[in-house]
């Protein structure tokens, strides 16, 4: 359950959304308040960065099969597990 406007509601898909952003927010503000050199942001980013990417990608494209094209995930753009998958590819250096 979570709170929103002093009442309980049932958690819906974009808490799911937000608590794998907020993981990887977390993780690049740890990298940010380290002085790293480029090879250990690398590191860093595969090893916890990597696998939340890669979760949230599976779970938008299980979620993307769930919802009708009409729908407003589809109307409003929708984070596309294209986007996730060109964020890994960010975050392991290449684009």
């Amino acid at each position: 359950m979570t709170r929103a406007l002093g009442r309980k509601r049932k958690a819906c898909a974009a808490d799911r959304a937000l608590k794998y952003i907020r993981k990887l927010y977390a993780i690049e503000k740890k990298i940010r308040a380290g002085e790293y050199s480029p090879e250990p942001i690398y590191e860093i980013r595969q090893a916890e960065s990597k696998p939340v990417l890669d979760d949230f990608g599976k779970w938008l494209k299980k979620k993307r099969k769930q919802t009708l094209p009409k729908g407003g995930y589809w109307k409003s753009g929708g984070l596309h597990p294209e986007s996730v998958a060109q964020a890994c590819r960010v975050h392991r250096g290449r684009q």
